[in-house]
């Protein structure tokens, strides 16, 4: 069968050469590479180059001939949405390693796309401006490739001759320097990444900056674009719903660490207020067909004031709790503390003792990983609201010794006895992180 996988994509390729103008050619080909053909393969690496590969095969040689396909546009998104950014593959980590390296590679290390935008726009003339020109001019003396070498050298690849270095060093050039990488960046964008900057600019101006190193961030793009050239007829539900499934990934995972070639994932609370922009233009689109559309916003909007004051932006939760009460006459509290205090009341109410424990535990193991990773707004929203309910269940069960929780520091103590002894898995390099300064397992938290 395996073998099969492989000469069905020859076929497919065959028929892509005769025909190149039938998009659905290149998307079954593309599936074929990236789902039946890599689980075939044994290493991550080789699975890679499939998975990529139909992404590549869509991108240089589908929208080559069909620029303006939404359905080769929607299954570029979707490879990046379901392969990579899902869970399915065994691999998925590896994916999202990958990806992450090689856009950080062409983008650079915090990329300026409407600098890439402007440097495009102006073309050639970049190179044509006088400090520019000598920039690489000197360069190309000092023996530099330039348009092979340049990104590299700025990324401090080994191997640079002392006249390059020097010249790559000189603060007068900076700003020369600047504008060659914004032009060779921008030309790896439509040539390698094969897409639009006025399109990431848009998209940019509209969600708020993105971290292009995401699988979220691709399929996002992809589903935007698919709205944008789908044709009248077309179901245009999938590449709306891509757009939202996309915005919520990046809601929930929009923060990537990468740590020793390990991502770590937090949540990106910013994306939320876009994320119900975009559902409100779901129900004007297609809420008279489906009146459930706007239900299914209420328990979203509700879902989002809870998420946003436990991550610690008590502004945003505030926005969507007034969205809540105009856009649904809702009788939901006033403000975002009084909202929380509602949850607290609920859950000690509907909880037992274990299970209030494990609720508490949860987000105690949330703040310490956040706080390993640097991240001191989340940490701080997750321990806050661990003391919240913490708090309500004293209040209410305290005085009953059966029913009275340990000390709040016995409880964090415990979490971080779980996560030194494996019971609470983290990434490796937070392990490793915690475990410095905590001790190793078994010893007190706190001590060596």
């Amino acid at each position: 069968q395996e073998g099969q996988y492989f000469e069905l994509a020859q076929i497919y390729d065959w028929i892509g050469t005769l025909e190149p103008r039938l998009p659905s050619i290149w998307v079954h080909n593309a599936w074929n590479m990236a789902y039946n053909i890599s689980v075939g393969l044994p290493s991550p690496r080789d699975r890679w180059l499939w998975v990529s590969g139909g992404i590549e095969m869509l991108k240089k040689r589908g929208l080559r001939y069909n620029p303006d396909s939404a359905l080769i546009a929607r299954e570029i998104g979707s490879i990046y949405q379901h392969k990579i950014g899902g869970l399915t593959d065994d691999h998925h980590l590896y994916y999202k390693v990958r990806l992450a390296r090689e856009v950080e590679e062409l983008l650079g290390p915090d990329p300026d796309i409407a600098a890439f935008a402007a440097a495009l726009a102006a073309g050639e003339a970049v190179l044509a401006e006088e400090e520019v020109r000598a920039l690489r001019e000197d360069l190309a003396a000092a023996g530099m490739d330039v348009e092979a070498d340049y990104l590299g050298a700025l990324a401090g690849e080994a191997g640079q001759d002392e006249a390059v270095e020097a010249i790559l060093s000189d603060p007068l050039r900076q700003a020369a320097r600047t504008k060659l990488e914004n032009f060779l960046r921008a030309g790896l964008v439509r040539d390698e990444l094969v897409m639009d900057l006025e399109l990431m600019l848009k998209m940019e101006a509209r969600f708020g900056d993105m971290d292009w190193r995401l699988p979220e961030a691709h399929s996002l793009y992809w589903g935007m674009r698919s709205i944008e050239i789908s044709q009248e007829g077309e179901f245009r539900a999938n590449y709306f719903r891509m757009v939202y499934h996309s915005l919520h990934g990046l809601v929930e995972r929009g923060r990537l660490h990468l740590l020793d070639d390990v991502p770590a994932y937090l949540p990106e609370v910013r994306f939320v207020m876009p994320l119900d922009d975009f559902f409100r233009e779901i129900i004007e689109e297609f809420g008279a067909t489906q009146p459930g559309l706007r239900r299914i916003r209420e328990e979203f909007l509700k879902e989002s004031v809870f998420f946003c004051a436990t991550n610690n932006r008590a502004d945003l939760a505030g926005e969507l709790l007034t969205r809540l009460r105009d856009d649904y006459d809702s009788k939901e509290a006033a403000d975002v503390d009084a909202f929380l205090t509602g949850v607290v009341r609920k859950a000690v109410i509907d909880s037992e003792l274990a299970t209030i424990n494990a609720f508490i535990a949860s987000y105690l193991f949330m703040s310490i990983r956040a706080e390993a990773l640097e991240e001191a707004d989340l940490a701080e929203g997750y321990l806050e609201f661990a003391m919240s309910l913490y708090g309500g269940w004293q209040d209410t069960y305290g005085d009953r010794e059966r029913m009275r929780l340990p000390p709040l520091a016995d409880l964090r103590d415990k979490v971080v006895e779980g996560i030194l002894s494996g019971r609470a898995p983290v990434e490796p390099p937070v392990y490793d992180m915690l475990r410095k300064q905590y001790g190793p397992a078994g010893a007190a938290p706190g001590h060596p």
